[in-house]
């Protein structure tokens, strides 16, 4: 049958722990990226290779997030006016995804995005480094960008202070941890089962998805990809 892989009352492992493997990548490259840019000079090669990774992790949640199953789906976190409605009438508004929660995500989620993308054409002047989209565009282009680039660092930066904060929040005052499901995911017994199609479907989106993010690092780290744009658009 399923060989133990899809239980009667579990979600299988796949569906699950690509969320959590992504959820670590990302804070480590944001990390990463923070540092090298503080350190400066040479560092700043190792800015631009977190910065390729932060923007192949948002590629990959992106269509994870469209085709995986409905856990990791944006659609299951939509912040209608009744799930909204539904979370503050619900007496128990620690047992939930907080609506305020959701959005800061998402917000995260764009912030990454954005500061990745104007990342790709910077350039640092005072040592002559360049990203590997620069080529692309005008000087003058890659000047403003690089300026939006710097100031969407301080957003995200605040919004990560801000994500932290919350975190500690609900943990000392609402009692609720929520450090050990993000390291480990939601017990899977809240979940319900999936049938075996649907699984198939998962491994086909997590492949797919892993695969497009994959080519992306690859062809921005190597060039190819500025170069193949570069013959379409010059």
């Amino acid at each position: 049958m399923n060989s133990g892989i899809i239980s009667n009352n579990h979600y299988p492992m796949i569906h699950t722990l690509p969320l959590r493997i992504f959820h670590w990548l990302l804070v480590v490259s944001i990390i990463g990226s923070y540092a090298t840019a503080e350190l400066g000079d040479e560092w700043l090669y190792w800015h631009i290779h977190f910065g390729i990774l932060i923007f192949s992790l948002i590629i990959f949640r992106l269509i994870w997030g469209m085709s995986g199953p409905a856990i990791s789906r944006f659609s299951s976190a939509l912040l209608t006016l009744e799930r909204i409605q539904l979370y503050y009438k619900s007496g128990n508004p620690g047992a939930k995804r907080s609506p305020h929660g959701t959005a800061a995500s998402i917000l995260l989620l764009c912030l990454c995005l954005a500061q990745s993308i104007t990342g790709l054409f910077a350039i640092d002047d005072e040592i002559d480094i360049t990203a590997p989209f620069y080529i692309l565009v005008s000087s003058a282009t890659s000047e403003k960008l690089t300026a939006l680039h710097i100031t969407l660092s301080n957003g995200l930066l605040w919004m990560i202070v801000l994500h932290l904060s919350a975190i500690s929040f609900y943990f000392f005052i609402l009692h609720k941890n929520l450090i050990t499901p993000m390291m480990i995911g939601q017990p899977e017994s809240a979940f319900n089962s999936r049938s075996e199609k649907k699984h198939n479907n998962c491994i086909l989106s997590l492949t797919t998805a892993s695969v497009v993010a994959l080519t992306l690092f690859y062809g921005i780290e190597s060039g190819v990809l500025a170069h193949i744009l570069q013959q379409i658009f010059n």
